[in-house]
């Protein structure tokens, strides 16, 4: 006896792993581990931008003391920056890494994934841009867990539309 689709209703060959109608996962075997990757990588970029947030932040409340008004009006725009950029990468990380892990909402999935590699773009863009910086550096703290990891999370996803509600 065939079984229905949880999510049409329709009824499916016995043999299928997704629905032929749908694209709805019917067996456990449709789940694969690149999504649960994918997520990991979401909760590394998220957790990236949390310690940029800390940091900048703290920089931003103690840049009055470091430099002489001149100076410190340059630093105060580009922490300024940071900081909206690390919490747009905060929460859109986040979500991104719940939406992913609990394979729900493909779409919303995409677009926090998508918001959280592009705010790690902004922020390696203005940590180039700020006075005294070094490419090795930005490349290390910004790219890498900013950027690189939302972006290979973006692209597990995309091809993995059937495994999500």
């Amino acid at each position: 006896m065939a079984m229905k689709c949880p999510k049409c209703g329709k009824i499916p060959p016995d043999d299928a792993i997704y629905c032929p109608y749908c694209a709805h996962g019917l067996t456990s075997a449709a789940r694969t581990d690149r999504v649960s990757v994918a997520g990991v990588l979401m909760i590394i970029a998220s957790a990236s931008s949390f310690i940029l947030f800390a940091l900048s932040l703290r920089a931003l409340l103690d840049i009055y003391r470091w430099y002489p008004r001149l100076v410190m009006q340059d630093w105060f725009i580009y922490n300024q920056l940071l900081i909206v950029f690390a919490v747009v990468g905060l929460f859109a990380g986040a979500y991104a890494a719940r939406l992913t892990l609990w394979r729900s909402k493909y779409n919303l999935t995409m677009l926090f994934a998508a918001m959280c590699t592009a705010s790690g773009f902004c922020t390696w863009i203005t940590s180039m841009m700020t006075p005294h910086a070094l490419a090795l550096n930005a490349f290390i703290y910004y790219f890498l867990p900013m950027i690189l990891a939302p972006a290979v999370g973006l692209l597990l996803i995309y091809p993995r539309k059937p495994e999500f509600r």
